[in-house]
């Protein structure tokens, strides 16, 4: 008896993978068909790099900062593990939302796969879930402020809105458990969900198959059928390569992923999203008041409420696009929508002269808060402290305390010390 014998005899995995790769696709591979192995490969993806991260980040408020500066610019390589993982999150919303539009074409969500689609409008929202909690992990000022302004929405919901944000931050103030309860929720509440809803996800595909293109026959499909392996298997990994080759190029290409400098309650700070939440943010200019958290809640209900019951809304059995104009033309509309105001939000800050100085003085503070923790660490007190271990740094303060009263201003009592203070042209005047 061979290995293989021995193993199948023990295990049935001959079975197993027989019905793995030999599952008839109907209508032959595909192309179309690569986006939901695509996303399980980015899921997996995310979750190997963000394991691979978990292994250098403190989720603490006065080490988060320092860690993943640590991360960026000393661990050999992390910058491209934190660039693949932060770039992964806009691929994933990418590849969900062709493969969202490419199910609806094809009328997947009609009968019998209608939970189908909505575990795959649940997962949609998952995903952008995980982008949100994530984005505070780093705690530097673009992750902190934009965080503030959505627990912010959130806490503007009638009733409950006043809970759901404290619990959000575990208290009434940003703080250290807010960064541990923003931890739990991006490492281990929302990857378990995921996985669930996944597990049931690909349970319903394998029992309802793949959706083939309108308008053949079931006697051409079935005659055209291809087995999964390998023809359908190889265009899923044309599709993964094509993908990990892009995210690869942009992460090289960017050096990792943006750090700004270390969060400070204190200070003032122009917060953007990411852009796959930028059309809700230019949204928001267009509202004032209380009508403001209206359209930040209402609109997204809305449309979650639109996707959620699209197979209860065009519930006849035709496939055939050019049948469904009305349901396929207000998803295209809503696409188009969010993607004017995503464009628009990107031109107006193009445009902003008063942004655009305010945004090279934010850079170069993370420049400088990086390259000063890379010579000379960070202290125990926190990121903001970074500062402290500049070069004369005591000496800037102990003039700030100390000589200014006497050696400046008009009311000085001592000669005034200022820049040239002792050179030829401050003598000869």
């Amino acid at each position: 008896m061979s290995i293989r014998d021995w193993l199948d005899e023990r295990t049935g995995y001959r079975k197993v993978v027989h019905a793995s790769l030999e599952e008839p696709v109907l209508g032959g591979a595909k192309m179309a068909y690569v986006f939901g192995s695509v996303l399980t490969f980015l899921l997996l993806m995310q979750m190997t790099t963000g394991v691979l991260l978990a292994f250098y980040y403190s989720p603490s408020s006065t080490d988060a900062w320092a860690s993943v500066a640590n991360i960026q610019d000393v661990v050999t390589m992390g910058w491209l593990v934190r660039g693949l993982h932060h770039h992964g999150a806009s691929a994933m919303v990418i590849v969900a939302g062709l493969h969202l539009m490419q199910v609806a074409l094809y009328g997947a969500y009609k009968k019998p796969r209608e939970v189908n689609w909505i575990l795959g409008v649940l997962l949609l929202g998952l995903i952008l879930a995980f982008a949100l909690t994530g984005y505070l992990l780093p705690w530097d000022q673009t992750g902190y402020w934009a965080t503030k302004v959505a627990t912010g929405i959130a806490g503007s919901t009638p009733l409950l809105g006043a809970k759901v944000q404290q619990a959000m931050q575990a208290g009434n103030e940003y703080g250290n458990l807010t960064l541990t309860r923003f931890f739990a929720l991006h490492v281990f509440i929302l990857p378990a969900v995921t996985l669930a809803l996944v597990g049931m996800h690909l349970a319903l595909f394998r029992k309802h198959g793949v959706t083939p293109r309108w308008g053949r026959s079931d006697a051409e499909l079935r005659r055209t059928a291809q087995p999964f392996w390998p023809d359908q298997l190889f265009k899923d990994l044309i599709g993964m390569a094509i993908a990990f080759a892009i995210l690869f190029a942009w992460t090289w290409h960017e050096h990792g992923a943006r750090l700004d400098a270390p969060a400070d309650p204190a200070s003032a700070f122009d917060a953007r999203p990411e852009w796959y939440f930028r059309a809700l943010f230019q949204m928001l200019k267009y509202f004032s008041g209380s009508m403001e958290t209206v359209a930040a809640l209402g609109v997204p209900a809305v449309v979650g409420a639109f996707l959620l019951g699209l197979p209860f809304l065009d519930r006849g059995p035709d496939r055939n696009p050019a049948r469904r104009v009305a349901w396929l033309g207000m998803l295209g509309g809503g696409v188009v929508v969010v993607g004017a105001l995503t464009v628009i939000s990107f031109q107006h800050d193009a445009g902003d002269a008063g942004l655009a100085k305010r945004q090279a003085a934010s850079e170069a503070q993370a420049h400088r808060a990086r390259a000063l923790a890379a010579a000379h660490g960070v202290p125990a007190s926190g990121g903001t402290a970074v500062y402290t271990t500049a070069p004369f740094y005591q000496a800037r303060e102990l003039w700030d305390t100390r000589c200014t009263k006497c050696h400046e201003g008009d009311d000085r009592s001592a000669p005034q010390i200022r820049a040239g203070y002792g050179s030829r042209p401050w003598i000869a005047a």
